[in-house]
């Protein structure tokens, strides 16, 4: 361990150390262009903007331990009113410090990393170029990249074209098409993604989508073919309230419907949200983005979940927040791991400037009951500026069910205490430091994190 921590000091301290040194405006000749005379004009150079994240994360409990050290990098490139043309890059790199399986060959805190034959591994989240040469497009994409306004999240290699919003009714189309990107899969042969998009306004404070999206996933043991069609409804009533409505259907079958109305009223610092969501059919073998996660969890069974949010401030220092969260399973033989039953309610009060120091203190109280488990809790955060740099926050919370998603970890009655400190001694530098400890019913697990963000 005495290793890890010396090769994360040293990989916190020199990203740090060159973030100082460097001027912000990324000219290293202090502005002259590298034109020695001064008497030539510079010469334009291409605008690049970024944020550079680097950490260490080290896990521990009795007997095993794991050390990792991670970085992000992300890009912006160019300047459209320039050039015409921009680029985005997000990129991730690992690096498994210790490298060393237990005798039984398995890894300690096992990831998905961990599935490599070696210790570095990258991953390209986004790499693509936009151009801005057409009034009528609002978007003309080509290279890796994310879409989330369709039903499901599309990931994908490939073009995206998108006009501007008319001015009668803010109409807009996009299409879209390519390979989509998975992560794990040795080959994306036989993979392809294509969908497209309208949307409109239909009246004063209204606004629809609707999408359809056909997705070819060859799998090993099996190809799947499937075409999602989504509608996405929203109604503006007054200033304050909200309607939406969202529904979904996978070849010729119903899957899902979603509905929510909120009220928020800044001025009275009150803000209500209930929502709702039924799960219409079960869902057995899909492409994988439309269901990730049926080779380990098989069939997802239908059910439906109901809840209700609400929060109002009283004066500078009082805030309240009542939430309510019910989740059933629509046949009960159905209920397993990942599909449980369950209803939570919370209750918190957060207090600004209660204790000396300006410390901020919120307190919570829960009730979860998990069909087996009816248990009343409890928990608690402290947060406190130290001037303009430094911010210190503290405290503990209770999950009935907690899931590591990059350890793939279910852990059930969890007592969490955490503790963090973060320093920022300017606007484009960032430290931090932040320390877990986990009580389930089978053991403890200590989780340090150590990172810097540097922004350029």
């Amino acid at each position: 361990m005495l290793a890890a921590l010396l090769s994360l000091a040293c990989a916190v301290l020199c990203a740090g150390a060159a973030a100082q040194e460097s001027d912000p405006a990324g000219d290293p000749a202090g502005g002259q262009g590298g034109d020695l005379d001064g008497d030539r004009e510079a010469e334009p150079r291409l605008p690049v903007e970024g944020t550079l994240a680097t950490g260490y994360r080290g896990r521990w409990s009795d007997g095993s331990d794991d050390h990792d050290l991670r970085a992000t990098l992300a890009l912006d490139v160019g300047d459209e009113r320039a050039r015409g043309f921009t680029g985005y890059v997000l990129g991730r790199f690992s690096y498994d410090l210790d490298g060393r399986p237990e005798s039984d060959g398995a890894y300690s805190f096992f990831s998905l990393s961990d599935t490599y034959d070696h210790r570095l591994v990258g991953v390209l989240h986004a790499a693509y170029v936009d151009s801005h040469h057409f009034e009528s497009l609002a978007i003309l994409r080509l290279g890796r990249q994310s879409l989330y306004a369709t039903p499901e999240f599309a990931w994908f290699d490939g073009l995206q074209i998108a006009t501007r919003p008319s001015s009668t009714g803010a109409r807009q189309l996009g299409v879209y098409a390519g390979v989509p990107v998975h992560l794990y899969e040795s080959s994306p042969a036989g993979d392809s993604i294509a969908g497209a998009w309208f949307s409109s306004e239909l009246w004063p404070g209204s606004r629809a989508r609707a999408d359809w999206m056909h997705i070819d996933d060859d799998q090993r043991f099996a190809e799947h073919q499937d075409d999602l069609l989504g509608l996405d409804l929203s109604q503006e009533l007054g200033a304050h309230a909200r309607l939406e409505g969202e529904y979904t259907r996978v070849e010729e079958t119903d899957r899902d419907v979603r509905g929510s109305a909120s009220w928020i009223d800044p001025a009275s610092s009150f803000m209500v949200r209930v929502s709702h969501y039924r799960l219409l059919e079960t869902q057995r073998a899909l492409v994988l983005e439309l269901d990730p996660f049926f080779p380990t969890l098989f069939e997802h069974f239908p059910f439906h979940q109901t809840q209700l949010l609400a929060s109002k401030g009283f004066g500078q220092r009082l805030d309240v927040e009542l939430g309510i969260d019910v989740r059933r399973v629509v046949d009960a033989r159905d209920v397993g791991e990942s599909n449980r039953d369950f209803e939570r309610s919370h209750l918190t009060a957060t207090f600004a400037d209660l204790l000396p120091g300006g410390w901020t203190l919120g307190l919570t109280g829960e009730a979860w009951d998990g069909g087996q488990s009816d248990i009343r809790t409890w928990g608690f955060d402290l947060r406190r500026d130290v001037g303009e740099r430094v911010a210190l926050s503290g405290g503990s919370y209770y999950s009935l069910f907690k899931y590591d998603l990059i350890s793939d970890v279910e852990h059930d009655h969890v007592r969490t205490y955490f503790a963090s400190v973060r320093y920022q001694p300017s606007a484009a530098l960032r430290f931090e430091l932040r320390y877990e400890l986990e009580h389930d019913d089978f053991d403890s697990y200590h989780d340090l994190r150590i990172g810097t963000t540097w922004s350029f």
